[in-house]
């Protein structure tokens, strides 16, 4: 018999046959590999089987699997690799007839998923990206996770949640300082926001802040306070309009009365803290600086506001006027300058039949006496007007001689006409002229006098003062001059209204002065006032009226020139509510509507008030309460008659109700009643009673 999956060598079976076994290619020999026909005609040897050729055991491939665990030959084993593996070499192997496999066993390696791309600003556990791998995601210190916490790699390469995102912690939104800015308004973490304050403003805090890992700021929001200048000194003799100093602050200066303000009228404060303008100062107001007198002398030169100038004259001379005067706020002198006239000696008499040098008598005037030719001088030849008003020497004696006739001084006289020698002629003025010259002169022995003729001139009297709000007619001051005083449209001159120069030098009458022209009293408005009481020349009184009360009429008037008010004085006329309507059923006690007019409300006989009694029109026009209405009177309810009726079951006043009685039944009593003003039924229930049958 062919062994299974073998062969013979011979098909023959005669004796001392020799067969010999073989297998295929695959199979082992499990026997002998011969057998020989026997003389008994058996086989020596029984017919060997073919077994398949085992191959070695396969491993499992780690996460890997074998389609079967059978290793004869020619069976083909498959491999696998578990869900999330790779196989790495050939998906199968087969058993050979040489006992080995076809291929090696394969490996399975974990499915690799794409590599993770880090989150910004953030982390993850692992680079590794093999199946079943877990990466855990984190983001960095002031950062937060958007989307989920971790990733898996899975079996079909894929990842199972995207890379989540890390942004940054969000701080609270910072207010804008007052008076300041803030270098962004962005809030995330790390943003640094920078504070600045406007042009004059300071800033009080940090300069910057920066939203930290827990959602807060690591500092305050800074304020702006106005820079302050430096305090301004208060100018000497003024005064400040206020001690603030922040930025842009104005302050304006003043001086006190009798003071100018040299520099700006104010200055303010600027965004570097320094003033705009420097401080003024307050300088007394000057007067014109004051003639020194002629022969005399000022006290000082200073000529600004309160100062006081004291005059003196020098030895020998006189003061003619005040004798100090005061620096005014106005810039004036309070007095003029006065004048320093020489010391005057006595007249000196002329020598008889000698003359003398001059006929003045002033301080240190020298007199020289001569006699005429053919007289002998008898004393000193001279004298001296000294300064006590006495002269140096007496007067000396002369002859007599004959000199030429004298000619009149124009608006003047001679004392004589004679012309002989020693003769003195004296000059005088008429009355208002002033002598110019010598008062006399002598007939000298020579035959010549000794002075010339003197002249007249008018008299001067002093510079007249305008009137204040008025006017003079001429600025002239000589002798006999008249000037006219007017006073300006709206003022009255109180005084004279000329004056003239007289003869003295001094005038007739002095200056009058100019008031306001006075406007007659205004009577008050009745319910109403007036802002003042003044009525001089164009005042303006306002009128107003009290609380409740209309203005009717110019709101002003002014006092004008012709001592009249331009506008008459208007009324106060009470605010007026609307005319109240009369309630029904009732009356009202006045149908007046003026302010604080009371309307007292009552009701008909037989009607009852609802609401208040009286309303008082208010300042505003309305009334204080509304109008009440009038209901009428209720009567108790009436019984219905046992065996009747009642006509109805109103109870209000002037309600008549009827009675009736059932058929069969007869009324007792009144037919009817009526509800009263009291309250109280007309006539009592009636009955009703069976008929008599």
């Amino acid at each position: 018999m062919v062994p299974t999956n073998g062969a013979l060598s011979t098909t023959a079976t005669s004796y001392q046959t020799v067969v010999n076994f073989t297998c295929n290619t695959g199979y082992v020999l499990n026997g002998t590999t011969n057998t020989t026909c026997q003389a008994n005609g058996t086989w020596s040897n029984t017919v060997p089987t073919c077994t398949p050729m085992q191959c070695h055991t396969l491993m499992v491939p780690t996460n890997g699997a074998l389609s079967t665990t059978t290793t004869s030959y020619q069976t083909v084993v498959n491999f696998t690799c578990n869900t999330g593996y790779v196989l790495n070499g050939t998906t199968n192997t087969t058993c050979q007839a040489n006992g080995t496999w076809s291929n090696p066993v394969p490996t399975c390696t974990p499915m690799q998923c794409q590599s993770l791309t880090v989150p910004t600003n953030g982390a993850i556990s692992t680079t590794a990206t093999s199946y079943q791998t877990v990466v855990n995601f984190t983001c960095n210190t002031g950062y937060v996770l958007n989307g989920t916490t971790n990733t898996t790699c899975q079996a079909d390469g894929t990842w199972s949640n995207p890379v989540p995102t890390c942004t940054p912690i969000q701080c609270d939104t910072l207010k804008v300082p007052s008076n300041g800015a803030i270098s962004t308004t962005a809030t995330s973490y790390q943003t640094v926001v920078n504070f600045t304050c406007n042009t004059g403003y300071v800033l009080n805090g940090t300069t910057n802040t920066t939203c930290q890992a827990d959602g807060t700021w690591t500092n305050h929001v800074s304020t702006c306070t106005p820079m302050q200048c430096q305090s301004l000194t208060v100018p000497t003799n003024g005064a400040l309009s206020t001690t603030t100093t922040s930025y842009q602050t104005v302050v304006t200066f003043t001086c006190n009365t009798g003071y100018v303000l040299n520099g700006t009228t104010n200055t303010t404060c600027q965004s570097d803290a320094t003033w705009s303008n420097t401080v003024p100062t307050c300088t007394p107001i000057q007067c014109d600086t004051l003639t020194v007198p002629a022969n005399g002398a000022l006290s000082t030169t200073v000529t600004s506001h309160q100062i006081v100038v004291n005059f003196t004259c020098n030895m020998g001379y006189v003061l003619n006027g005040t004798t100090n005067t005061t620096c005014q706020a106005d810039g004036t002198w309070r007095n003029t300058e006065p004048t320093c006239t020489p010391m005057q000696c006595d007249t000196l008499t002329v020598p008889t039949n000698g003359a003398i040098s001059t006929t003045a008598t002033s301080y240190q005037t020298v007199v020289t006496f001569t006699c005429y030719t053919g007289y002998v001088l008898n004393g000193t030849t001279n004298t001296t007007c000294q300064a006590n008003g006495t002269w140096s020497n007496p007067i000396p004696t002369c002859t007599r001689m004959q000199c030429e006739t004298l000619t009149v001084p124009t608006n003047g006289a001679l004392s004589t006409t004679t012309t002989s020698y020693q003769t003195v002629v004296t000059f005088t003025c008429y009355t208002g002229y002033v002598l110019n010259g010598t008062t006399n002169t002598t007939c000298q022995a020579n035959g010549t006098w000794s002075n010339p003729i003197p002249t007249c001139t008018p008299m001067q009297c002093e510079t007249l003062a305008v009137p204040t709000n008025g006017a003079l007619s001429t600025t002239a001051t000589s002798y006999q001059t008249v000037v006219n005083f007017t006073c300006n449209t709206g003022y009255v001159q109180n005084g004279t209204t000329n004056t003239t120069c007289q003869a003295d030098g001094t005038w007739s009458n002095p200056v009058p002065t100019c008031t306001p022209m006075q406007c007659q009293s205004l009577t008050v408005p009745t319910n109403g006032a007036l802002s003042t009481t003044a009525t001089s020349y164009q005042t303006v009184v306002n009128f107003t009226c009290n609380t409740g009360y209309v203005l009717n009429g110019t709101t002003n008037t002014t006092c004008q020139a012709d001592a009249t008010w331009s506008n008459t004085v208007p009324t106060c006329t009470p605010i007026q509510c609307d005319t109240l309507k009369v309630p029904s059923n009732g009356a009202i006690s006045t149908t007046a509507t003026s302010y604080q007019t009371v309307v007292n409300f009552t009701c008909n006989t037989g009607y009852v008030l609802n609401g208040t009694t009286n309303t008082t029109c208010q300042a505003d026009g309305t009334w204080g309460n509304p109008i009440p209405t009038c209901t009428p009177m209720q009567c108790d309810t009436l019984t219905v008659p046992t065996n009747g009726a009642l006509s109805t079951t109103a109870t209000s006043y002037q309600i008549v109700v009827n009675f009736t009685c059932n058929t069969g039944y007869v009324l007792n009593g009144t037919t009817n009643t009526t509800c009263q003003a009291d309250e109280t039924w007309g006539n009592p229930l009636p009955t009703c009673t069976r008929k008599a049958t």
